[in-house]
């Protein structure tokens, strides 16, 4: 297990655990299932994630109006 921050549009809102070697859709599955993270992703469109696999996942979001 790692602990992978996460960032989003930007700047770090959490860390996670996530198994060791884990590509960019599990990591962002493992977001998407968090809660912690869900006051950032609901509502809002996805328009990048950017994973660097064991250091650091970064999504940038689109507020829906």
């Amino acid at each position: 297990m790692i602990v992978l921050p996460i960032q989003i549009n930007g700047k770090t809102r959490g860390k996670l655990q996530i198994p060791e070697g884990s590509g960019e859709d599990e990591a962002f599955a493992a977001v998407v299932q968090d809660k912690h993270f869900e006051k950032y992703l609901s509502g809002n469109t996805v328009r990048k994630k950017i994973y660097v696999p064991g250091r650091i996942l970064n999504i940038i979001v689109q507020r829906n109006k």
